[in-house]
């Protein structure tokens, strides 16, 4: 697929874990850190991809040091030394990082995103209009009504990744991509919304990778 060379990505991992009684990006999830199966998934489509740190910045390099060569993507690591400002200054460190313009920004929490997903949101990216600034997977999340809820990865165009580089404020990502025009791509993949935040969504992880592998 020779349009990955054309797509970045950033994975955010800079938060303190703090409603888990252990570091979320290293937390062991059937045999590999939770950090690893999200930089799997990504890798299938990104030739570069960077992963922002702030806590446990030491432990997240190694990792990522210790197991970057398992990865076709290039994969850095960077400390953002503001991260407790909130969500917004990671994904600028980290966008000012990527090669490309075309940049995913997925969280180092969900380790369920299926690496086919990111490839159906490049094709719909490739074949869409250039309009489309801001692509959002989503699925159905209530039948009965056809509801949905978006999810990530989120990939980003030119425009807005330039954008976000040039906002100087502690703003929310959100407000700034309203500023763009955007597009909810349907998936089928629940994996787009599952993220662990607690102790129970670990568990409930744990639980939902053993009816994966036995379905």
């Amino acid at each position: 697929m020779e349009n990955v060379y054309k797509y970045s990505g950033i994975l955010l991992a800079a938060g303190t874990s703090s409603r888990m009684s252990s570091w979320k990006p290293g937390a062991m999830l059937e045999g590999k850190p939770i950090l690893l199966h999200s930089l799997e998934s990504m890798s299938s489509v990104c030739k570069d991809i960077v992963v922002v740190g702030g806590y446990n910045i030491i432990e997240l390099t190694t990792l990522i040091n210790e197991n970057k060569e398992s990865f076709a993507s290039i994969i850095t690591c960077i400390e953002n030394t503001n991260y407790e400002s909130g969500m917004f200054s990671s994904v600028r460190a980290g966008i000012s990082q990527t090669q490309n313009d075309n940049v995913f920004i997925a969280l180092a929490d969900m380790p369920f995103i299926k690496s086919e997903t990111y490839k159906q949101i490049l094709d719909f990216s490739e074949s869409g209009p250039s309009s489309d600034e801001v692509i959002y997977p989503a699925i159905i999340h209530y039948p009965a009504t056809n509801k949905i809820k978006k999810g990530h990865p989120i990939l980003i165009k030119k425009r807005v990744k330039e954008r976000i580089i040039e906002e100087t404020r502690d703003v929310i990502l959100r407000d700034v991509l309203k500023e763009f025009k955007g597009k909810e791509y349907l998936v089928t993949d629940s994996g787009i919304v599952f993220d662990i935040d607690t102790e129970d969504d670990y568990e409930r992880a744990k639980n939902y990778y053993s009816y994966l592998k036995n379905k």
